[in-house]
């Protein structure tokens, strides 16, 4: 999708960082943000939603 190019096949997320082209460094860091800041927030969502279900039950 925004053709992120590595410089060999090895570690991927944050530590992918050591293998990707300098060229592409940037689109990299920011696909890795949006996806820890995307678990956070559907985390955050599912444990409200799931509490608010375990209180209902009591």
């Amino acid at each position: 999708m925004v053709q992120v190019l590595s410089v060999s096949q090895g570690p991927c997320g944050i530590i992918g960082v050591i293998c990707i082209r300098p060229d592409c460094m940037l689109q990299f860091l920011v696909s890795v943000v949006i996806a820890i800041v995307c678990t956070f927030v559907i985390t955050i969502v599912f444990a409200k939603t799931i509490g608010r279900k375990q209180l209902a039950t009591l």
